[in-house]
């Protein structure tokens, strides 16, 4: 496969990454109407527990494999790199089998803790997922080392594709296959059931296991797809595995812990927000009942007070942060394809055009995400409205901290890949260190702020106060070490200015066209001309230097 420039390859990403969250959220439209309240709890809390796993034991294989192959390919040439990909996938697959043991054995204990006894099946259902994808992530991350992103591409968009069609089918043939059987033969699963609601309480358990195995299914396709790649490549270039090269996978097990446990921190940032909203602030609530003015109607639309807590952490997390996590994924995606970029100019000495290329992507993801934090942050309503048409008090209660969010969104969008370029140039602990402290951090504001005027806002001014000072923290270090200059003024200030001007041409033009359309059609045409405009001052500006031109989108780092 012909390796990709950096523009194409972040395309690409992109592009399955929108594609994916796209699918994903279409997966749940349907299941939700399929399993029913009760059964999307226990979906969702299946991936609760999951999700940790995966963060701490595989979620760093990728990104470690391709730094790896990328500076092999450099300082030792394209044999070496090769041999180390080839020798890794026996190696991982044998570290996928252990951690599928390790699960499996741990699975009661996940479930004693949780207090759920149904979620037994449905785990045992999930854990062979740990072994699929960690062998489809050190073929991926092989193929990322060499500047080749389609294959991570369009592996994602059959696993998506093929969850939506087998879990939707076997999540339904259940449920239909077992209403039949309880109404011909009273029972389900050979269980006898005597009514309805006893069968509703064996069904949807069933229903939910089985729509777990449509995501098993979809992993294992993935896998499937990303091994017939491999063995493809490894036919047409007569390479023959080099099982002596067991001890640098070990080094590149070494390398992925601190990128896992930094995913692992990442993923309790939420749990801190659900602790300050259901424990601190419902506490606080319980004894003054007093909220910030911007949430004042809700005790005129008859919700209990001893339910306010849990509302609006529902409208943060549900509503508001739905719309924040657009950026984040965006910009995992340029995480991808800039790591071995990176990892490549980095070993071979070249710190200056290490420092352009990070340089590039800095005002890259500044240019792509501030237009979206600044839509959040004067758009809200309307972008809540479009999202969500039905939800309309969630809506106005959830505005305040999209406000928030907003800009929030760019911050947390820029550390992403500046923890991409760190792990690059062998340096994994760094973003593990700087997430640990600003955990504690934000965990001491949620702390702080709720107890003051603030309230239940303290999440998301927690949220915006952490990630600037991590963004500037991490990109003062970066450029500390490749011994270059760098101004925050000259790179975010006309991507700013750019984008306050787009944003106000978007709401002008949406409060002209507001009274005769309804919100999505006004919003998609307003949004489309500020879209335009603002592209077109970009090229107008001649923002972007021949050299980020040069680097990032013809450059294949050969």
């Amino acid at each position: 496969m012909k390796r990709d420039s950096f523009f194409k390859g972040a395309f690409l990403m992109i592009l399955s990454a929108c594609l994916v969250k796209i699918g994903g959220a279409l997966f749940k439209v349907p299941l939700s109407s399929i399993l029913g309240g009760s059964g999307m709890g226990l979906f969702m809390a299946s991936y609760s527990v999951f999700n940790p796993f995966f963060a701490l034991f595989v979620s760093g294989l990728s990104p470690a494999v391709s730094s790896f192959v990328a500076r092999l390919r450099i300082l030792k040439g394209q044999k070496a790199a090769d041999d180390l990909r080839y020798a890794g996938i026996f190696f991982f697959s044998l570290y996928g089998i252990a951690v599928f043991l390790l699960f499996i054995f741990l699975i009661p204990t996940f479930s004693s803790v949780a207090g759920e006894e149904k979620l037994v099946s449905c785990l045992y259902t999930m854990a062979p997922c740990l072994l699929f994808c960690s062998i489809g992530s050190v073929i991926k991350g092989g193929f990322e080392g060499n500047l080749i992103m389609k294959p991570t591409a369009f592996s994602q968009l059959a696993e998506v594709f093929s969850k939506f069609v087998l879990g939707i089918f076997l999540a339904k043939s259940c449920v239909s296959k077992s209403f039949l059987e309880f109404f011909s033969f009273a029972r389900i699963n050979k269980k006898a059931v005597s009514n309805l609601k006893d069968a509703m309480d064996e069904i949807i358990p069933l229903a939910t296991d089985n729509a777990l195995k449509g995501v098993t299914w979809a992993s294992f396709i993935s896998c499937a797809f990303l091994l017939v790649l491999y063995f493809a490549e490894r036919r047409k270039n007569k390479i023959i595995p080099n099982f002596r090269l067991f001890k640098d996978s070990f080094k590149i097990l070494k390398y992925s812990i601190p990128i896992c446990l930094s995913s692992l921190i990442v993923s309790l940032y939420p749990t801190i927000d659900m602790y300050s909203f259901l424990n601190i602030f419902s506490k606080i609530f319980e004894k003054n009942q007093s909220l910030p003015k911007v949430f004042s109607f809700l005790t005129e639309e008859g919700i209990e007070l001893f339910e306010i807590p849990a509302f609006l952490y529902g409208c943060c997390s549900g509503l508001a942060f739905t719309i924040f996590h657009f950026v984040p994924a965006l910009t995992s995606s340029l995480s991808v394809a800039i790591l071995p970029q990176i990892s490549s100019y980095y070993a071979s000495g070249d710190r200056r055009k290490t420092a352009v290329i990070i340089n590039g992507i800095i005002k890259s993801v500044a240019f792509v995400a501030m237009p979206i934090g600044m839509g959040m942050f004067f758009m809200p309503k309307e972008v809540l409205t479009f999202f969500f048409p039905k939800s309309s008090l969630e809506i106005l209660a959830a505005i305040p901290f999209l406000k928030v969010l907003g800009p929030a969104s760019l911050f947390v969008g820029l550390s992403s890949p500046l923890f991409a370029a760190l792990q690059g140039m062998g340096m994994p602990k760094t973003p593990t260190l700087i997430l640990s402290f600003f955990l504690a951090v934000k965990l001491l504001l949620n702390i702080v702020l709720t107890n003051g005027p603030l309230g239940p806002l303290a999440s998301v001014y927690s949220t915006l106060i952490c990630y600037i000072f991590i963004f500037i923290l991490t990109s003062k270090y970066l450029f500390y070490v490749l011994g270059e200059g760098f101004s925050f003024l000259h790179l975010l200030l006309k991507p700013f200015l750019l984008s306050l001007a787009a944003c106000q041409m978007t709401k002008i033009v949406y409060s002209c066209l507001e009274t005769t359309l309804k919100n999505p059609l006004a919003l998609m045409i307003s949004v489309i001309f500020g879209a335009f405009m603002y592209i077109l001052s970009i090229f107008l500006t001649g923002e972007f230097k021949q050299e980020y031109i040069k680097i990032l989108y013809c450059d294949k780092n050969k």
